[in-house]
């Protein structure tokens, strides 16, 4: 569908009055599915789930950030993949249009995040949600995120919420250890 994109972005540098040119380029990559970010100091890559001409085309996950590259020439500096998972049916009803078709409307909840830096180690975070309790996995907040590595060991917040505010407030954090 048309729309309205940035294609370039011009600023001046500090006290050098020389302008640098940040430049954004749509449905780049074999499948159409990046968007590449060009600055003066770093390239970065976005790849979105649901989006090209190949893949898996569920409505709950469509558009969600599914890498981050930066690069600096072709060396990588940094990389970010995101899992996602469909929370429960917010919704009994049939959403979008093929190839992008649900049974329900659902929303993407992230079970899992890996970020490496400079090649070295991988650290991982895990997000976990309930699920069964009525209130559509605690509003689509994890009850425990867990990292790994940190400290030579794994980290973990566990969460709990209160609910039954106005209907406009749907559920807060109540306790975090």
């Amino acid at each position: 569908y048309p729309a309205r994109v940035v294609t370039q972005r011009r600023a001046h540098e500090d006290r050098t009055g020389l302008l640098s040119y940040w430049t954004f380029q749509y449905e780049q990559g074999a499948n159409q599915n990046q968007t590449i970010l060009t600055t003066p100091s770093a390239t970065v890559e976005y790849e979105y789930n649901g989006i090209g001409i190949n893949g898996e085309y569920w409505a709950w996950k469509s558009g969600t950030l599914a890498r981050r590259t930066v690069k600096s020439g072709t060396t990588i500096l940094e990389q970010e993949l995101l899992t996602y998972q469909r929370s429960e049916a917010l919704a009994n009803v049939p959403v979008g249009d093929p190839p992008w078709t649900d049974d329900a409307l659902y929303r993407p909840l992230l079970v899992q995040r890996d970020l490496t830096r400079d090649g070295a180690e991988t650290w991982q975070t895990f997000y976990e949600y309930h699920t069964g309790l009525g209130n559509y996995n605690d509003y689509g907040q994890p009850w425990r995120i867990t990292n790994w590595p940190y400290a030579a060991a794994s980290r973990e917040v566990r969460r709990t919420f209160q609910t039954g505010f106005t209907p406009h407030i749907l559920g807060r954090v109540l306790t975090e250890d």
